[in-house]
């Protein structure tokens, strides 16, 4: 019976994993680049911080200064020139308006934020933009997962595309 039910869950285990690397679905994850001073503030909390940067995406149009002065406060923008230049350097990659292509994995880079669209839970990029900055805030809104890449998970469980 035991070995029954360690097949059972073996079998369930193969299937979950092969839906999240096959690509059944696709995560889209935002990177922030967070102050130094909000990291220290948030980084019990982040639950909070991921709260505030959910209501600054969903504003209405009488807000949006509100939530530009607000965005400031809690984020640096990214310098995308020098990003750009490493990700066409080091992966050969073709810039499409600050949009890449890497092995099923989509980044967009923009001053504000970094989206990246993949079908692996933990990309390698990651790692990339963790050399870049450590307190970078990572969010998927949409699975409700959010993490700080210097508190992310051990850096061998990381896909590379």
């Amino acid at each position: 019976m035991k070995k029954i039910i360690f097949h059972f869950f073996s079998s369930i285990l193969v299937i979950f994993n092969c839906y999240y690397v096959i690509g059944d679905i696709m995560r889209k994850y935002y990177l922030f680049n967070i102050k130094k001073e909000v990291y220290e503030y948030y980084k019990k909390n982040k639950h909070e911080l991921y709260n505030n940067l959910k209501c600054l995406s969903k504003l209405k149009k009488e807000d949006f200064n509100h939530g530009v002065s607000l965005f400031h406060q809690l984020c640096e923008p990214f310098d995308v020139d020098l990003l750009n230049n490493y990700l066409i350097d080091k992966y050969k990659l073709i810039s499409y308006n600050g949009k890449f292509e890497l092995k099923n994995t989509y980044i967009y880079l923009k001053s504000s934020r970094i989206i990246v669209k993949t079908n692996v839970n933990l990309p390698g990029i990651f790692l990339d933009f963790k050399c870049y900055n450590r307190l970078i805030f990572v969010i998927d809104f949409e699975m409700k997962d959010y993490f700080f890449l210097c508190d992310s998970y051990n850096t061998n469980i990381y896909a590379y595309n």
